[in-house]
């Protein structure tokens, strides 16, 4: 079951019509979708449309859009096949949150979010 709760959310100016992308991830930059594992800056709790101000949600409990069936627990990140699209992390990718519940397909599940993406560091 999806529940909202407790976090810290901030506000960007949407760069392009994201009105039918909420609880997706938005990028660091230029208030669009995130594009990569490593440009997640959070998750979008409103439905914004170019030039409106969009709700992120980095850190604390969120509602999150899910195309794909994972269970409770399971480590997420940005895919990178998809903008604005969740996966289940993979090892030297960014997870950026987990699951709280299980989510079916297509869905609204509930997760944990650490706060971003942390850029990989390669040495």
């Amino acid at each position: 079951m999806a529940v909202s709760g407790w976090g810290v959310d901030f506000t960007l100016v949407a760069g392009a019509d994201l009105s039918a992308k909420q609880y997706q991830n938005v990028g660091k930059s230029a208030g669009i979708l995130a594009t990569s594992a490593d440009n997640v800056d959070g998750i979008i709790q409103n439905k914004p449309q170019a030039g409106e101000s969009i709700t992120v949600r980095r850190f604390g409990v969120s509602k999150i859009y899910l195309p794909t069936s994972l269970g409770a627990g399971a480590e997420i990140m940005q895919s990178n096949a998809t903008s604005g699209v969740i996966a289940l992390a993979t090892s030297g990718y960014c997870s950026f949150g987990y699951l709280l519940d299980a989510a079916s397909s297509g869905s609204i599940g509930t997760a944990w979010l650490y706060g971003g993406a942390i850029k990989r560091l390669l040495a």
